[in-house]
């Protein structure tokens, strides 16, 4: 049986890197050929199915490329298909030196893609929810969705494609805020620097209610009028409640 281990794990090693590890054995090269193709063949495509842009941006040779490189050098965390594409952009994470120099941007970009996935297949029910519509925001405890992420980018990786492909990120970062709502249909928005900073503090509120976290948030920007912060705090939270971000407020 060891002697078995150690073939497994030098087959293993051929498929995955041919070009670095010999064929262990007296195989023949035409059947060992076929595992060679259908393993590769398939993680390569259920990585690349979830980032489009992605793969237009690199065209077909320089994506048969990079995933080669993601099947022989990754080793990944998980046995389920529908999580490879989280270990492809824990790959490029880890190894910039495939991508960085060309395309700085690769790894926010393929983040970017992947959130759109990992929201579509949560098995997060929001209905299991407990909140209410409250009568008064100021008063009420808001409850976030857990659905709801925001999104933070040194690229505008929601305006990257073939045709715009920026080389230095702006002076100013990308906030982004991507949501599943109740009827499990994924959403994109831009968020401004105040709008982010608004939903940082209510899901970070723990028990309190949204006028003593716009208090706090008044003192951090002492250039706006409290009055005008709340009004347009307040639009920001009905719009996120009438989109599902919000799901309410604490029964």
């Amino acid at each position: 049986m060891a002697d078995f281990a150690d073939l497994q794990r030098a087959f293993g090693a051929h498929l995955r890197n041919p070009e670095q590890q010999a064929v262990p054995g007296d195989y023949e090269d035409r059947r060992v050929q076929i595992y060679r193709d259908l393993l590769f063949n398939n993680v390569a495509s259920l990585a690349g199915a979830s980032f489009p842009v992605l793969r237009r941006i690199l065209g077909q040779e320089a994506w048969k490329q990079l995933a080669r490189a993601f099947f022989a050098e990754h080793r990944a965390h998980t046995p389920y298909f529908h999580e490879i594409s989280s270990e492809f952009v824990r790959f490029l994470e880890a190894h910039p030196e495939h991508w960085e120099a060309r395309w700085p941007f690769l790894h926010e970009l393929a983040h970017y893609e992947w959130v759109e996935l990992a929201l579509d297949v949560s098995e997060i029910d929001l209905a299991t929810i407990a909140a209410i519509a409250p009568p008064d925001w100021r008063s009420a405890i808001p409850v976030p969705s857990p659905l709801a992420w925001r999104l933070g980018y040194r690229f505008p990786v929601h305006r990257i494609g073939p045709e715009h492909q920026p080389q230095q990120p702006p002076a100013a970062p990308t906030l982004l805020l991507v949501h599943r709502d109740r009827q499990d249909e994924v959403h994109f928005q831009a968020l401004s620097p105040l709008s982010w900073r608004l939903l940082e503090c209510i899901e970070a509120g723990q028990g309190r209610d949204l006028s003593s976290l716009l208090a706090e948030l008044a003192q951090e920007l002492p250039g706006i009028d409290a009055q005008v912060l709340e009004r347009e705090a307040l639009a920001q939270v009905e719009r996120w409640h009438r989109q599902d971000v919000l799901l309410g407020a604490r029964p």
